[in-house]
């Protein structure tokens, strides 16, 4: 039996937040304009609402995102302008260049008549749009990470981040935005290949959609969303379709989900590991030549698989990568393994015990309960009605 570690998307993440050093991120251009968002912190707005500058616009333009810039949501009309104010009257993604060169500008318009749900649908399609998945380097973030969002909203450049630093960038985004309620759903998949054990982990955001009372999993860096499934009914429906050992006839297209695939995106070049440079911060700004191929069915097929093993959540005694959203459970790691392999069963606690964690298996129900219950008193809070339009 041989065995492959595959760090399929973001596989290092969790040791990489364990053993990274932050270091400080770079020192951002002065800002030449500077803006206020209504009642959020970024540029995530609801239309008729207004964004004020810090002097008088004198000229937009627009611009594309990296992805999916042909949809009808992109740009769908000027802002209007007035002194020093922008507003925003139809719902969208706008791209502005503002005053020539001064300024650019990132702006999410939301809808009050859309429902929490298609709002959150919004914002994650707006980040798949201006997100290039890379596994490389991740210091700018650790450094300073509201400033790298903050910078992100008011540059051209897309997010180049792995799955550790891409669910908190969502998960802060939906708290600033919504006040909703978020967690880290953590998937240890192992399986097999021609005899071959394959070992691949992922780390997503799971958000609580009080319209449709339930949770919903958003998966940025794959650029595929499951509008109405937790990590519970993705796991499952992944096992009940395939089975242990990869098949070259695997599609996720068969699996019975309901999978929302915004937009086609492309792979990072295998040649930005080579250009990409940690002491060098400059090597890390987006460039054309980072774009590898489309990233296709092929590799959305081979990435549903790192669901195969069960869902696993972060329990509180693991303090470097809070907030999680579960530091309410015990221990380092809960995992809810659908294993019933004892191989598979002892490989997946091999491959967890890797990233230094020491994993409690737990059947998936009682995961299950336990989370329900941590997060009861936060769902009756309902933060997010204070955050959102009444008609929400």
């Amino acid at each position: 039996m041989t065995t492959r570690r595959e760090f399929l998307l973001g596989g290092v993440g969790m040791l990489a937040a364990a053993t990274a050093q932050a270091s400080p991120a770079p020192p951002a251009s002065p800002d030449r304009i500077g803006f206020e968002f209504a009642d959020s912190a970024f540029p995530m707005i609801f239309a008729g609402d207004s964004i004020k500058a810090s002097e008088e616009i004198r000229s937009v333009a627009l611009f594309a995102p990296l992805f999916g810039g042909e949809r009808d949501s992109v740009n769908p009309g000027q802002p209007i302008v007035s002194g020093s104010e922008l507003r925003f009257d139809r719902p969208g993604e706008y791209y502005l260049r503002i005053n020539g060169t001064d300024a650019n500008l990132k702006a999410l318009v939301l809808s009050r008549q859309e429902p929490i749900s298609a709002s959150v649908l919004r914002l994650f399609d707006f980040c798949v749009a201006n997100h290039l998945y890379t596994g490389i380097d991740d210091t700018q973030w650790y450094g300073k990470r509201r400033e790298y969002i903050r910078q992100f909203f008011i540059g051209t450049d897309p997010m180049m981040l792995s799955c550790g630093p891409t669910h908190a960038v969502f998960r802060t985004l939906i708290t600033e935005r919504f006040g909703l309620p978020s967690r880290v759903l953590t998937v240890n998949g192992t399986y097999l290949a021609q005899g071959t054990l394959r070992y691949v982990t992922h780390n997503v955001p799971e958000v609580y959609l009080p319209d449709k009372g339930r949770w919903a999993t958003f998966d940025v860096n794959s650029g595929y969303a499951f509008p109405s499934a937790d990590g519970f009914e993705i796991c499952q429906a992944v096992r009940a379709t395939w089975g242990d050992e990869l098949k070259k006839e695997e599609d996720w297209r068969t699996l019975p989900l309901d999978i929302h695939v915004p937009m086609e995106t492309r792979i990072m070049s295998p040649d930005a590991s080579r250009t990409i440079r940690p002491e060098q911060p400059e090597s890390a700004r987006f460039r054309p030549a980072f774009l590898g191929r489309p990233y296709g069915d092929e590799d959305r097929t081979r990435a549903m698989r790192v669901f195969y093993t069960g869902p696993g959540y972060w329990g509180g005694r693991i303090g470097y990568v809070q907030p999680t959203g579960t530091e309410f459970l015990p221990g380092d790691f809960q995992l809810g393994s659908l294993h019933s392999s004892e191989l598979l069963r002892l490989a997946v606690v091999q491959w967890i015990r890797f990233y230094q964690l020491e994993p409690t298996i737990v059947p998936p129900a009682e995961l299950k309960n336990m989370l329900d219950d941590g997060h009861r008193t936060l769902i009756a809070r309902k933060d997010w009605m204070v955050r959102l339009p009444a008609s929400n």
